[in-house]
């Protein structure tokens, strides 16, 4: 390669993986039989040479974006953004939840009662304690968001929000309405 051939500017310019694994500049030497206009044509990349330049600043751009954090979305200041960025938070959440899975267990083989507002009141206090444990904790989330749509965002916060508006229906509202309505639960 010539010290100030249009291989080496590409180069410089950092342009030169651009055209890999092609002498698409042509060289000019004095014995070279190309005009100015041909190494011009030759520069200019073509539509396919494009398209790859393109597909790599994607590829790059799509690498060095920053993880998906909701912590990002999140307030900078107040008191509910503090607590749901705490690891303790965190940690106390992941412990009922484990400890809401096992309850599922002793639930299922336990609890003979149909509805809640007929099973044992052991069973009731600790299904309310779950109920009222996980809509804190997702009223804490939202709280905490800075534009409050930036919760739709977040995949696991619309799940959260699904499972614990079920949740509630059956914990509260079903109850309420069964007592409400003068039903106890039982058969007649």
């Amino acid at each position: 390669m010539e010290a100030g051939s249009p291989q080496q500017a590409l180069q410089r310019a950092g342009l030169d993986d651009l055209f890999i694994g092609k002498d698409v500049v042509p060289n000019y030497s004095s014995h070279g039989g190309h005009s100015r206009s041909d190494a011009q044509d030759a520069i200019r990349p073509n539509k396919t040479e494009t398209d790859l330049a393109q597909m790599k600043l994607n590829v790059r751009n799509s690498l060095l974006r920053p993880a998906y954090d909701v912590k990002n979305l999140y307030h900078d200041e107040g008191v509910f953004q503090k607590i749901a960025r705490s690891h303790r938070f965190e940690n106390i959440t992941l412990g009922v939840i484990s400890f809401n899975a096992l309850w599922i267990w002793i639930d299922t083989d336990w609890n003979t009662a149909e509805v809640l507002i007929q099973a044992e009141p052991a069973f009731q206090i600790v299904e309310h304690f779950f109920c009222v444990f996980f809509t804190f904790e997702w009223a804490v989330r939202f709280a905490s968001f800075k534009r409050k749509r930036d919760g739709l965002k977040d995949r696991w916060f619309v799940f959260d929000s699904a499972l614990v508006l079920m949740m509630v229906l059956e914990t509260w509202v079903m109850s309420a309405m069964l007592l409400l309505g003068g039903e106890s639960g039982s058969r007649a």
